[in-house]
């Protein structure tokens, strides 16, 4: 296959990448078709003169060819990333993708466990603190007082929310001045 046979066919590859949502599949023999050419063109820049034109011009396919190359990865990338979020594996990946998605996933999935585990400890961390304290919203304004905790609270206006203690919220809620607020 000739040079421009496979730049040609890795153009077709990324416009087609680019105009679908699934991965496109990427075949095999393109891959080595890939670094053969790459490894020719470095090879043509090696033996030509630094300051020659045909160094210049076979340098810039080189870049061309990485930029296309990049591109190509970065768009497959998103889509990879897109299935890992949506919990999918996608089809058509290369082997070295699969690999990238699991880690991704198990990555994912890991960071998932933990906010489970961090909400959980937070619940109960606000359940024990419930059996102490009281979340209220004040009806009608309030002076500054002393709590059964004998910590200074307010003054208060109507329709602030705070936390009081349970006694002190209790008595409040009686005399209609605060409304308790349940939290589960």
């Amino acid at each position: 296959m000739t040079a421009e046979d496979v730049y040609t066919k890795t153009l077709e590859l990324w416009t087609r990448e680019r105009s679908t949502e699934q991965l496109t599949a990427i075949p095999n023999e393109l891959v080595q078709e890939l670094a053969t050419y790459a490894s020719d063109i470095r090879r043509q820049i090696r033996l030509t003169d630094r300051d020659s034109i045909t160094a210049a011009l076979k340098s810039a396919e080189l870049e061309m060819l990485q930029r296309l190359l990049k591109s190509l990865l970065e768009v497959r990338f998103r889509k990879i990333l897109a299935a890992v979020l949506k919990g999918e594996e996608p089809e058509n990946l290369t082997p070295f993708e699969k690999r990238v998605f699991h880690s991704l996933q198990r990555t994912i999935d890991e960071y998932m466990d933990s906010i489970d585990m961090m909400a959980r400890q937070l619940r109960m961390t606000f359940m024990e603190t419930d059996s102490k304290y009281d979340v209220v919203s004040f009806l009608q304004p309030v002076g500054r007082f002393v709590g059964e905790d004998l910590k200074s609270y307010g003054p208060f206006k109507q329709g602030d929310i705070a936390i009081l203690p349970v006694e002190n919220a209790r008595s409040l809620a009686k005399r209609s001045i605060v409304k308790r607020i349940i939290l589960y």
